[in-house]
Order: structure tokens, then sequence, then C-alpha cells
């Protein structure tokens, strides 16, 4: 995809690029919000909840959907760093719809397609093969650790066996300091201490949870949101060039027919 707009595709995995679902990740480039709401000029943000101009996130995600199954509507969640997952398997007649408060989608249906929104956070694309659906969950400290993985697959009743997980660019440990009144609350193999700071390892919290449960197909984006991920929006790295507001990236996923 030579599309500025699109950081990545599902075509690019090795792991996804033959099964029956495509998703893509999309970048911070190509976009119509500006200054002084977001960091940068022609932003692709699509979040509505950063004080940035609603008309233009509407754009914004028009312009998305137009280069990514454009006959689809985009079904999406007000997401509140919880464990609510929605289902999203009915017929809809809007191109864009709000399924509601929550940090998960599930689906079945190959008729739409589902947006999860980051800015260090990771997303969580969970396919299962056999009964064809898939799982698109917001997974950041709060959901890593309240385990929202486990929950959906467990209430969604999938076979972890036969799961294919994909984890986006989301920040790594390297970046992702937090304080020991904080850490003291965690468990100690998701923390990384080096020169006197505690670092929480989102990366690692988020894999041993997949593999405990028993899936064994896991593909993780080396991409850190903070210090590599330029094309990407990233809150910490927002916070640290004293910026007050960053955009949402996301990805977007659709079964094949």
């Amino acid at each position: 995809m030579k599309d500025k707009q699109i950081f990545f595709h599902s075509l690019k995995s090795n792991l996804f690029k033959h099964l029956d679902i495509e998703f893509i990740i999309t970048s911070r480039f190509g976009g119509f919000s500006n200054t002084p709401q977001m960091p940068h000029q022609n932003s692709l943000n699509l979040g509505y909840h950063v004080n940035d101009d609603p008309i233009l996130v509407s754009k914004n995600r028009s312009k998305i959907s137009s280069l990514f199954h454009p006959q689809k509507p985009l079904v999406w969640v007000n997401q509140v760093h919880g464990d609510k997952v929605i289902d999203a398997n009915h017929a809809y007649d809007k191109s864009e719809i709000l399924l509601g408060d929550g940090d998960g989608i599930f689906c079945t249906n190959n008729n739409i397609k589902a947006l999860i929104m980051m800015a260090d956070c990771a997303g969580v694309l969970l396919y299962e093969a056999t009964t064809h659906c898939f799982l698109l969950l917001h997974a950041g400290r709060a959901g890593a650790i309240n385990k929202i993985i486990t929950k959906a697959i467990k209430t969604h009743g999938l076979d972890p066996i036969n799961l294919y997980a994909y984890i986006t660019p989301h920040i790594h440990a390297c970046c992702y300091e937090i304080q020991e009144n904080l850490a003291a609350n965690l468990p100690q193999e998701s923390l990384v201490f080096k020169d006197n700071k505690i670092f929480f390892n989102l990366t690692q919290t988020l894999e041993s949870e997949l593999k405990n449960l028993g899936v064994m197909h896991i593909e993780i984006s080396d991409t850190c949101t903070c210090c590599m991920g330029d094309a990407l929006f990233s809150y910490r790295r927002a916070i640290k060039n004293r910026l007050k507001n960053t955009g949402r990236f996301g990805i977007i996923a659709t079964l094949k027919p």
C-alpha cells in the first residue's frame, strides 16, 4: 500500500496475509486536522474525544474509509479503559456507527469494518479461523492488568488454540516510565528496573497473557509509538514535548467473505 495514510497493512504480515481477515493500521499523515488542536498540520486524527474539530475528524475517517473497503460501514466504540466488549453483528445503514461505551468489538459480520484507536495503548486483534470471527480490543495498562484479552476470549467462547493474534504498535518498556507508587500495585513480571527508574512492559504483559491462554500464533509490532513511531500519534511523546493535545491512530479490521 502506497497511501501515506496507511502505516501497515495485513498483506505485509507473515502471519495474517493468508488468513480470511484483513486489517490496516493508520498513520498520522495525510489528514485534515491542523494546529493548534493537533501538534502537526494535515494530521489524520481519528478520535473525536481529543479536542479536535469534529468536522475534520469526520473527514479524516471518511478519507481512510475510502481507502479500505469503502462499501463497508465503520463501527467503533467510545473507549473508556475498561473491559466491556460489544457485539457488532447486525446490519447497519449508516457509514459510521458508534456502538456505545466499551473497549472491544466482537464481529462475525463480513459486511462491516471495525475500528479501535490508540496513541500509546495497544490494539489487539484476535482472529479465530475455524468460526471466522474476530475480537478487536483496546489494551493499555488498565486493560492489560484487568486481563481484557482473557475476559473477551472466555465471554465469546473462543478456542485459544485456533486464535491468531496481532498486537499493534504501542509504547514499549523503553519509554513507559511509571512512578513507584503505581508500580507497587503492578505485577513484578510486568516491570523493568533500569537506571533507578521503573518501566511498565506492556508488550510482555500482553504476550504472556496470550501464551498463558494457549494462543500459539502471535505477531507483535516492534514499533514503539513513543520513540520509534514518528508516523504514529503518541500521548507520552506529546507530553514530553509539552503539547496539549495529540491525535489517535487506529487499527481497522474486516472479515473477508
